[in-house]
C-alpha cells in the first residue's frame, strides 16, 4: 500500500502489547525527536506503519504521540500482517535493525521472540524420524527438555547477533540481577559487560561459605575475587591490591625505623665528640625527625591503609622513640 497523508482526521489505535515491546527512548532522545518534528515537520520518507484492516499502529509510537500533542500532520503506510505474531516479529526486527544497541539490549529484544518460538515449537511437537513421527521429550513438569532450551537460546542468539551463552547470561541478569545491575548492563561501557555483571549476579546467589570454582577469598580484605586477581606467587592468600598495600606498608615501616636508627647513631656518636659536633648534631636530628613526621603524615593522608596495621606500626614507633629518648637522657 502506498503512503497516504493523514491530518489527524482519524485516530489510530494503540495496542498496549505492541507498544510494550518497544524500549522507551531516554528523556534526552525523546526531547531531540520532539524538537526535530516541531521545527522540521514529519518526514514523508518515514511514515507511521499501520496494520491494514485493523487500524493499529505498528511502528512510530513516539512520533505519533508527539504529532498528536503538537497537531503536526503525519504520513502513514498500511501494511498487511498474517497475525499478531507477525506484527511482533516485524516490530522486533525493526528495532534490531535500526538502533545502535549493545549485546545486552540486543539479547533483551531477542528474548521477546521466545513467545513466538515457543508457540512454533508447540506446533511442531511431533518431529519426523525415519518413517514415523515422534513427540518431543518433555520433562516430568511438562516443560521443554534441556536440549530444546539450548536450541532456543541458540536461535535467540542468532536473532540478536550474539551467542547462546550471551543469551543465557542475559536471562540470568534479567531474572536475578538487581535494578542497578540491569541498568548498568543496559548502558554498557567499561565494567558493565554481560560477563562481568553475570559473574556478580552468580556470586550473590552463592551461600557465603561456598566459594565457586575459579574464585578465592582474600585473607586481608575478605572479598571473594577471581583467581586471576591473585598474584602467581606464594600461597595466594592476598589479592593483588591487598598484597601491594601490605608490601608498601612493610617498606615504609622499614624506612621509618631506619631513619630512627640514624637518630640513635647520631646521639651515640655525639657522646664522644660533644663540644665539636653538638650544634651540628642537634640540627641534623631536627631535620631527620621533621622529614620523618612529614613523610608519615603524608602517607596517612594520601595512601590507602588498614587502620589496625597503622596503629600497630605507630606503637612500635613509639617504643623506638622511647629508646632514643633514654639514650639522650643517659648521655
Amino acid at each position: 500500500m502506498g503512503v497516504m497523508e493523514n491530518f489527524l482526521s482519524k485516530e489510530i489505535k494503540i495496542d498496549e502489547e505492541f507498544k510494550s515491546i518497544l524500549f522507551p527512548l531516554s528523556a534526552e532522545d525523546y526531547k531531540h525527536l520532539e524538537e526535530s518534528l516541531v521545527n522540521n515537520g514529519f518526514s514523508k520518507a518515514f511514515p507511521l506503519v499501520v496494520w491494514k484492516g485493523q487500524n493499529i499502529l505498528v511502528d512510530g509510537h513516539n512520533r505519533y504521540e508527539i504529532c498528536k500533542k503538537h497537531n503536526i500532520p503525519f504520513y502513514t503506510s498500511e501494511e498487511e500482517f498474517a497475525d499478531r505474531d507477525a506484527v511482533i516479529d516485524y516490530i522486533l526486527r525493526m528495532q534490531l535493525g535500526r538502533r545502535n544497541l549493545n549485546a545486552f539490549q540486543r539479547n533483551n529484544i531477542a528474548l521477546r521472540y521466545q513467545k513466538i518460538i515457543s508457540a512454533k515449537a508447540r506446533q511442531k511437537q511431533a518431529t519426523y524420524h525415519g518413517n514415523q513421527y515422534k513427540k518431543v521429550d518433555l520433562d516430568p513438569h511438562g516443560s521443554k527438555s534441556k536440549t530444546n532450551s539450548i536450541n532456543t537460546n541458540e536461535e535467540l542468539g542468532k536473532i540478536a547477533g550474539t551467542s547462546r551463552n550471551s543469551v543465557m547470561r542475559t536471562k540470568a541478569i534479567l531474572r536475578d540481577g538487581t535494578k542497578e545491575q540491569k541498568e548498568r548492563a543496559r548502558k554498557g561501557g567499561k565494567g558493565n559487560s554481560i560477563s562481568k555483571i553475570y559473574d556478580e549476579v552468580m556470586m550473590a546467589k552463592k551461600p557465603k561459605d561456598v566459594i565457586p570454582d575459579g574464585f578465592r577469598r582474600c585473607n586481608k580484605c575478605g572479598k571473594i575475587k577471581k583467581e586471576d586477581e591473585f598474584p602467581n606467587t606464594g600461597s595466594k592468600t592476598y589479592c593483588s591490591k591487598c598484597k601491594n598495600e601490605v608490601s608498601y606498608s612493610s617498606k615504609q615501616k622499614a624506612k621509618g625505623l631506619g631513619d630512627l636508627n640514624k637518630v640513635a647513631v647520631m646521639v651515640k656518636s655525639s657522646k664522644t665528640n660533644k663540644q665539636s659536633a653538638e650544634s651540628e648534631t642537634k640540627q641534623e636530628i631536627k631535620d631527620v625527625t621533621s622529614r620523618f613526621t612529614n613523610n608519615l603524615n603524608w602517607l596517612i593522608k594520601e595512601k590507602p591503609f588498614n587502620k589496625k596495621d597503622i596503629i600497630r606500626i605507630l606503637d612500635d614507633l613509639i617504643r623506638k622513640i622511647q629508646e632514643v629518648k633514654t639514650n639522650v637522657e643517659h648521655s
